[in-house]
C-alpha cells in the first residue's frame, strides 16, 4: 500500500522548500468545493501555510484566529441595503450557493460551520486534516495524496 503524503511528512522528508506552500489538489480535483463552503478554500490553503511552517497546533489555532476574518463564516446573514444592482446580485448568487451547501450537509448528517473551530472540526471529520502527536507536542497535519473524497461522506 502507498504511503499517504501530507503536508507534515513532506517537511520531514524534505519534500517542500521552506518557503514553499503545499496546497492539496484533491480539494478542487474531488469535487470539495461543492460541498463546502466557499471560504473553506481559503481556509485550507492558509491550514497548508502554517502547517509548513512546522507550527504546533495551539499556534496554529492562533494564526488562524489572527488570519482569517471572522466576516468569512458570514455568509448565510441576510443583507438588506446594496450600494449597486450588481452587488445584490453578487450576493444573492453567493447566498444561493452557500444555502445549498449548507443543506447539503445538514441531510448528510453535517452542520453547516459558522466560525473556525466549527470548519476544523468538519475537516476532521472528513479525513482533510489530521492531529498528530510527536514528541508529546499536538500539530495538525493536512491530507496531500491521497486527498479524501467527498463521495465517501456524502449520500445525498
Amino acid at each position: 500500500m502507498k504511503e499517504k503524503v501530507t503536508v507534515r511528512s513532506l517537511i520531514k522528508h524534505n519534500g517542500i522548500d521552506k518557503d514553499f506552500t503545499p496546497v492539496p489538489t484533491g480539494l478542487f480535483d474531488n469535487g470539495w468545493m461543492g460541498v463546502l463552503p466557499v471560504y473553506d478554500a481559503k481556509l485550507i490553503t492558509t491550514l497548508a501555510h502554517l502547517i509548513s511552517m512546522g507550527l504546533t497546533k495551539s499556534e496554529v489555532l492562533e494564526k488562524l484566529d489572527q488570519y482569517m476574518d471572522k466576516e468569512d463564516f458570514n455568509t448565510l446573514v441576510l443583507k438588506d441595503s446594496f450600494e449597486t444592482e450588481e452587488e445584490e446580485e453578487d450576493f444573492l448568487v453567493s447566498y444561493q450557493r452557500e444555502f445549498s451547501v449548507k443543506e447539503r450537509l445538514e441531510m448528510n448528517g453535517y452542520s453547516y460551520p459558522s466560525n473556525i473551530e466549527e470548519a476544523l472540526a468538519l475537516f476532521l471529520e472528513f479525513n482533510i486534516l489530521m492531529e498528530i502527536v510527536e514528541d508529546n507536542v499536538e500539530y495538525f497535519d493536512l491530507a496531500i495524496n491521497p486527498f479524501p473524497n467527498p463521495v465517501d461522506y456524502f449520500d445525498k
